[in-house]
């Protein structure tokens, strides 16, 4: 790409925007001033941020190896629908070894459940909780055994 923007033989346009990481290939000053002269804005990922470069480029090959290569595909509709089709099935039936064999499905939701009901509060209507409070004892109310005002004496 750096060489076809530097000799004017792309035959498009150069990017608006070129997103990088911090590998020094890409930090270095002729991938950036080719960049700059060319009028491409750049944007470099954060330190660290390549670890969300190796999770990514893991799931290009999968979705390489395990679809795309094992489909003749002809059109850009189709290609959706492969892509799609694999993206379900690699979120909900493919287990993951990183995982425990879970799918991601199975991994996000295990638990959750749980976790949110122990952060909400229950509602109880009124009436059911009146109707609960004379089965427990303590909470009663007055209303079948009233409290007789003490007398002076």
């Amino acid at each position: 790409m750096c060489r076809r923007i530097e000799r004017g033989h792309s035959q498009t346009r150069p990017p608006e925007i070129m997103n990088t990481d911090q590998g020094s290939q890409l930090t270095g000053s002729a991938w950036i001033t080719t960049l700059t002269e060319a009028g491409v804005r750049i944007s470099m990922d954060g330190r660290g941020r390549y670890l969300d470069n190796i999770f990514i480029e893991r799931l290009w090959r999968s979705l390489k190896q395990e679809a795309v290569y094992l489909e003749e595909i002809k059109d850009g509709f189709q290609a959706r629908q492969v892509i799609n089709n694999w993206m379900t099935f690699y979120n909900t039936e493919r287990p993951h070894s990183s995982l425990e064999r879970r799918t991601p499905k199975e991994a996000y939701w295990a638990g959750r459940e749980e976790k949110l009901a122990a952060r909400k509060p229950t509602r109880i209507h009124l009436r059911s909780a009146a109707k609960l409070s004379k089965k427990v004892g303590p909470l009663q109310s007055n209303t079948h055994n009233p409290v007789q005002p003490r007398r002076r004496t």
